[in-house]
């Protein structure tokens, strides 16, 4: 299948979209042909069952199936292409000019929803001037391998550089260096993107989502506070073919007059919520092949 969506580099546009439809049709189909024994089905009805009512998990995951090509080609077309069609919108955009006029930096606190590469392209039609705090294997492949490190993972973020001001990367020995770039964007009134939900940090905040324990890292209010910044959770709705809205959602407020770990324990607790409001409105939206999301379903601690 991936290997399919290499021919957007050599065929012209109008040829290219059709080999996406003939590549997307496929997909449905492997999919419809073995849905009772579908991982992501499976997923879906572990975590959601009981918790969200109105659920159509098929059709939740026929829709992320869906997302899935979309991704999968982007990242092809957004490698070889500046013409591809692809529609965004983002609306929220008063919060992060409030901060601003304040004279404050913006951190995004990312839910992962619709993949990593259209919300960056929202951002960046929006005007948005985006800086991503990334962990040293972005886009690798987990078990983490050495082809997965210096051949999936650059792979994977390259169509996502094009929609970036900058990437800082966190330096693997787990030092701090990061921070001073981090902090200079911020403190001039810059954008910097922070993942929620990931596998891995120096410090995990356990709160309940979905009626079971899952760990988010703090990284995202810990540097909203050290820098002043708003903190404002983001999340992304697939409206359609290839069309793509991304919603800055109110900021989260940062007590200062509340102890660090208070703070940041009512700022998790807060992002999990909305996280859980988003997911049961709209399940095929979510990364349902992230690892975090695969531990957090196997009940496992270190998500």
């Amino acid at each position: 299948m991936s290997a399919g969506y290499l021919l957007v580099a050599v065929l012209p546009k109008r040829r290219a979209n059709g080999v996406f439809e003939w590549l997307a049709k496929r997909q449905r189909a492997k999919f419809l042909a073995r849905v009772e024994r579908d991982p992501i089905v499976a997923r879906m009805q572990t975590l959601l069952s009981g918790i969200c009512s109105d659920l159509g998990i098929r059709a939740s995951a026929e829709e992320y199936q869906q997302l899935r090509s979309e991704d999968l080609w982007g990242r092809w077309q957004a490698s070889y292409r500046s013409d591809w069609d692809v529609r965004t919108e983002v609306v929220g955009l008063e919060h992060v000019a409030n901060a601003q006029d304040q004279g404050r930096g913006v951190v995004f606190w990312g839910m992962s929803f619709c993949g990593t590469l259209f919300p960056k392209i929202a951002l960046k039609n929006a005007g948005i001037a985006l800086t991503q705090l990334s962990s040293a294997d972005h886009g690798a492949w987990y078990p983490l391998t050495l082809l997965g490190k210096w051949v999936a993972g650059p792979l994977h973020c390259l169509p996502e550089g094009r929609y970036l001001a900058e990437r800082i990367r966190m330096p693997v020995d787990g030092s701090n260096k990061y921070l001073f770039r981090v902090g200079k964007v911020l403190k001039g009134k810059g954008c910097v993107w922070i993942a929620g939900e990931r596998t891995r940090a120096k410090k995990l905040e356990c709160v309940e989502l979905l009626g079971r324990e899952a760990c988010f890292p703090v990284g995202a209010p810990l540097l909203a506070r050290r820098y002043n910044a708003a903190l404002l959770p983001v999340h992304t709705e697939r409206l359609g073919r290839f069309h793509y809205r991304v919603v800055v959602e109110a900021p989260l407020d940062l007590d200062h007059d509340l102890d660090r770990d208070e703070m940041v324990k009512g700022a998790v607790n807060n992002y999990s919520n909305r996280l859980e409001a988003r997911l049961c409105a709209k399940p095929g939206d979510w990364d349902w092949n992230h690892l975090w999301v695969k531990n957090l379903a196997s009940n496992r601690s270190e998500n």
